[in-house]
């Protein structure tokens, strides 16, 4: 947090920069926290639209300790200890879901991001669902991405404990400290087949049609022993390797 801050200070906006911070914080954050991620399927490269299911402010750092990207993230998360404030530094993109014009520039927002070659992630149920399953994606995003042929990446996630998820009223701290409490918190995370728009397909039906299927196996099963996830270097994001260290990430 103190690097992003400082890095930020007196500077000309260098989303780049700031990316491989939020990289790092992330990566950081997930190993306090004591969240184990099992991770599967292919990361490509390339920029794509990151589409995923939503169960919990956790989502973020889970997402972005795999991959570096800007997200899209409801403006109340703003106001969110820790949570908020990295997500300011990282050039989150907010959206009030209640205003059109919002929306609009949410879109509009994602459309420049994704045409300077970074990806872009959002969670197009709107909010966070306990599960199982997923609720019907928002459009926006997937219109975006057929008119401009953005490749679309579909991410199903799953917890170990059902009671992670953040849904209606709960306060956030209260969650927050039930549920980093415990000694660990185990996740699976899948990372889908590359969705490329065409005339011919619908992509916000075969996103939401994948992680739905994905999560009616993982909601069901008990996690698998946890792996270690890969090191930055073995990525496939030349822009993002850190430079010295050879830790595997926890």
């Amino acid at each position: 947090m103190l690097a992003l801050r400082v890095r930020a200070r007196g500077r000309a906006p260098d989303l780049p920069g700031a990316l491989r911070f939020g990289h790092a914080w992330a990566r950081s954050a997930v190993r306090a926290l004591g969240v184990q991620i099992d991770r599967r399927g292919y990361i490509p490269a390339e920029r794509v639209l990151i589409v995923a299911n939503h169960r919990s402010y956790i989502d973020i750092p889970i997402l972005l300790s795999a991959l570096p990207c800007v997200f899209l993230a409801k403006r109340e998360v703003s106001e969110w200890p820790l949570f908020g404030r990295a997500a300011e530094l990282q050039s989150t993109v907010w959206v009030d879901r209640e205003c059109p014009d919002s929306r609009k520039q949410a879109v509009e927002r994602a459309e420049d991001v994704l045409a300077r070659g970074i990806s872009f992630a959002a969670f197009p149920e709107g909010t966070t669902t306990a599960g199982p399953g997923v609720n019907p994606f928002y459009p926006g995003l997937f219109k975006l991405a057929e008119r401009r042929g953005f490749p679309i990446l579909p991410v199903a996630v799953s917890y170990g404990d059902s009671a992670a998820a953040f849904v209606d009223d709960v306060d956030f701290l209260t969650h927050f400290l039930a549920c980093f409490g415990k000694k660990r918190l185990r996740v699976r995370v899948e990372f889908g087949p590359l969705i490329r728009p065409n005339e011919a397909v619908d992509t916000r039906a075969r996103a939401e049609a994948w992680i739905r299927t994905r999560l009616e196996s993982l909601d069901k099963a008990a996690l698998a022993p946890v792996h270690e996830l890969e090191r930055p270097e073995r990525s496939g994001f030349p822009l993002f390797r850190r430079r010295t260290s050879t830790r595997a990430a926890a």
